[in-house]
């Protein structure tokens, strides 16, 4: 059995509001957890065509994400993130309902 973290990765993020995902994600490799990362694109820009970028990368990265984890695993995934995000959780009730997760971990991170 393989555990793994979903991890979002905001590249251009240099405020604190990636500090407490980060801490989890380390906490978690400590603990055995594979990070998968789910990098996201064009994170400072707001345009339209920045956006659509965006989404279109997360369209075909959830997926992926998908692919690389082993059925009957665990999962950890943090939430809430910080933006919507295309298949997300079209992939995550299919990851909880089609590879038997041994265990799925959806640790919530309080917004102020």
């Amino acid at each position: 059995m393989k555990k793994y973290q979903i991890f979002d990765v905001y590249s251009s993020d240099e405020t604190a509001s990636g500090k407490a995902p980060s801490d989890i994600n380390q906490i978690a490799a400590a603990a055995g957890f594979e990070s998968l990362r789910l990098v996201r694109v064009c994170s400072e820009k707001m345009d339209i065509i920045s956006r659509v970028r965006r989404q279109l990368h997360y369209y075909f990265a959830w997926p992926q994400l998908y692919k690389q984890i082993e059925p009957n695993s665990i999962v950890l995934f943090q939430a809430p993130s910080q933006n919507s995000q295309l298949r997300r959780e079209e992939t995550l009730a299919k990851l909880k309902n089609k590879k038997t997760l041994s265990l799925f971990i959806w640790y919530m991170t309080l917004k102020n």
